[in-house]
Order: structure tokens, then sequence, then C-alpha cells
């Protein structure tokens, strides 16, 4: 069922399907509710699946231009408390999981399962920061440029000859959004903070599944964070993929995903 709610006189967009208990989805930077399509039919067998459509992006209207991901946290909760959920599971890709480990910070007893797809509880590098103010610039300057090329800066250049017209759709879905959505994107990532210590409080009930081949997820980090700290949070590998999991191999994708949650594929 598609919904909508007002919030601070924007709109936000999500879709509800399912029964069970509730998995919030949200998507990455540059997408939608429609990335999680063809996972919807399995999740829902098990999970009420509320997926959004962030601020900004899909149908939902934009932050300003200087928000934080606390922020985004926020908009997240109008849909939660509007649906009257208490408790929940959350699934978030890239950008997604960055607003996820707010949701954590803020609301940590509302959290079941904890699942970073493609996604990193670190703030950006320094070269990364610096990549962020450029493309800030860029998006004022020249958007339908930089769409393009942050999109194709997500796969790993052996898979955008093999996903072209995957490529070329999310590129035409983004072009329809406005310059101020994407620039409350990207200047919440990058004004976000280190939220390692975020998932201390999830512990066993969290999942990071990342690429090994992905090309913005410094996933070393990760790995060395997994080895060297007490943490017992899950990690799971997707070999041979880039940042892209839901297209570069759906099938191990959606997999992994119900690992984390604990369920049959």
């Amino acid at each position: 069922m598609d919904k909508s709610l007002i919030y601070e006189g924007k709109k936000i967009n999500y879709h509800v399907v399912g029964e069970g208990p509730v998995l919030l989805l949200l998507h990455g930077f540059l997408e939608s509710m429609g990335m999680w399509t063809a996972f919807l039919p399995s999740l829902s067998k098990s999970h009420t699946c509320i997926s959004i459509d962030l601020p900004g992006f899909g149908g939902s209207d934009p932050l300003p231009r200087e928000a934080l991901m606390e922020d985004f946290a926020k908009a997240v909760f109008q849909v939660v408390d509007a649906e009257g959920i208490e408790k929940f599971s959350l699934l978030g890709h890239s950008m997604g999981g960055y607003i996820g480990l707010e949701i954590l910070r803020l609301r940590p007893e509302s959290i079941d399962r904890l699942i970073l797809f493609h996604s990193s509880p670190f703030n950006d590098s320094k070269e990364r920061a610096n990549t962020r103010k450029k493309a800030l610039r860029l998006i004022e300057k020249k958007p339908e440029l930089y769409i393009q090329q942050a999109i194709q800066s997500m796969f790993k250049p052996e898979a955008k000859e093999r996903f072209k017209k995957e490529i070329l759709e999310m590129i035409q879905e983004a072009k329809r959004l406005s310059v101020q959505g994407i620039a409350s994107g990207l200047h919440a990532m990058l004004n976000r903070e280190n939220r390692l210590g975020e998932l201390e409080k999830i512990d066993e009930r969290g999942l990071i599944i990342y690429g090994t081949l992905d090309p913005i997820i410094d996933t070393q980090m990760i790995i060395s964070f997994y080895l060297y700290t007490d943490l017992d949070i899950h990690l799971r590998p997707l070999y041979g993929v880039g940042h892209m999991g839901h297209i570069e191999n759906p099938e191990e994708a959606l997999k992994a995903i119900c690992e984390g949650l604990a369920i049959s594929a």
C-alpha cells in the first residue's frame, strides 16, 4: 500500500506490504524506495516491510540544503510514529545505513536488528570529504553532469558495461530530483560523525554486508575494526561485488539480508 504524510510542510512517501515484525528499508543516495522492489516479495513473507522515499529522493520533498543525518532520521521517525511502531529492524543501503546509525543513536531501544548494506559506521576520510565538497559545487553548476558521474562511480569498472541499462535508468530517475534534495543529502553525508561506538548498542544483532570490490566504502577499515575490536557484529562479504549488490548480484544480496534477519530466502 502506498502512503504519504506531511512533516513540517513536506511530503514523505512510503510503502507498506507484508505481515509480521516491522522491517524499515532505507535506500541510498540518488536512489528511491524502488531499489527494494525485487526483494519485497521475499522479505514481506515474514516481515511488515516499510520502504521510505527519504526526503529529497523519489517522491518525497527535500530538506534544507544544510540538513544533517539527524534531520533525515527525524523524518523517518515521522513514518514510524504515524504507523504506531515501537520496535523494528532496519536495512539501510549506503546513505540509508548512515541514517540507520543515527536512528540507533537516537532510539536504540527501538531497533531489533540493524543491517548495513554497502554502508559503514565511519565518517568521511579527508579525501572523501574533499570529493563531497567538490560535488556540492558541481551539483549547483552542472547537476546533470554530477548525476552521471556520481552514479557511474557506484559501479566497479568491469560492471559498467554489464549494467549499462540499469545505470541509465538510475541516471534518468535521479535527473528528476531537485538540486536542493541532492545537496541536502551530500551535506548530511559530508558532516556525519563516526558512529562506530553506536554499534555496541546492537552488537550481535548487527550485520554489515559489503562488496569485496566496493569503490565507495573502505571495506578494509570495516574488516580491521571487526578483527581488532570486541564488537560481536557480523560481517558478510559479497565476493566480486561493488557498491550495488542489489543490482550486481541480487540473489546473493537477498540471501545475505535474510541471514541478517534470521529468515530463509
